[in-house]
């Protein structure tokens, strides 16, 4: 949640591009002051916010998260979403 809120501050209060959000996040990961719980789910969801274009972080977490519980699949309304993650299907 706190990495959720740490990505809409900085792109909404400080308007930090995608790029740099992906930087931060990357050394906040691998600041060993730093504990995250599930720190390999938080990884692989920062990944795939790497590789897609209109998803947020957020969204991704959440489709990890999901998949660390075994949940096949994550229902969205977000169609963008569900084009650029696998297991995201749309909620009609």
């Amino acid at each position: 949640i706190t990495l959720c809120e740490t990505v809409w501050v900085l792109e909404r209060a400080y308007k930090v591009n995608k790029e740099k959000i992906i930087e931060i996040l990357h050394l906040l990961l691998q600041t060993q002051e730093l504990i995250f719980e599930h720190h390999d789910v938080v990884w692989q969801a920062l990944q795939d916010f790497k590789s897609c274009r209109s998803v947020g972080f957020a969204d991704c977490l959440i489709g990890r998260q999901n998949l660390s519980h075994k949940c096949v699949f994550t229902y969205t309304f977000d169609k963008e979403a569900v084009k650029e993650l696998a297991t995201f299907h749309l909620l009609k």
